[in-house]
């Protein structure tokens, strides 16, 4: 496998986890609304909130990822090995959010 088609599987990945993850961030603000009411005790909402924001975060890195490897796949710029980075970042942050939301669960 070349290095373009490296760059490539990497832009593919990050936009899949940017699509992943805006389809469960409807979820996570869901549970920071219903939380407001006064059913969930304040520092369990605060933990909900910070979710919500570390979704929104990681969104963000999968963005730049995407952004990053497609401005290289294009030959605009040389941002092959920040691409790498901000993926395993990215996907690290998924993992740490998967293990968040199990938590509050349990």
């Amino acid at each position: 496998m070349g290095e373009r088609d490296t760059l490539i599987t990497e832009v593919g990945a990050a936009i899949g986890l940017v699509v992943l993850l805006l389809v469960f961030l409807p979820i996570f603000l869901d549970a920071v609304s219903k939380g407001r009411g006064g059913v969930v005790p304040w520092r369990k909402l605060q933990l909900l909130k910070l979710q919500s924001w570390l979704v929104a975060g990681t969104v963000g890195v999968g963005a730049a990822d995407a952004t990053t490897g497609l401005l290289t796949l294009w030959g605009t710029c040389e941002l092959a090995k920040p691409t790498a980075i901000l993926l395993v970042v990215a996907v690290w942050a998924v993992v740490f959010l998967a293990i968040l939301a199990t938590w509050q669960i349990a």
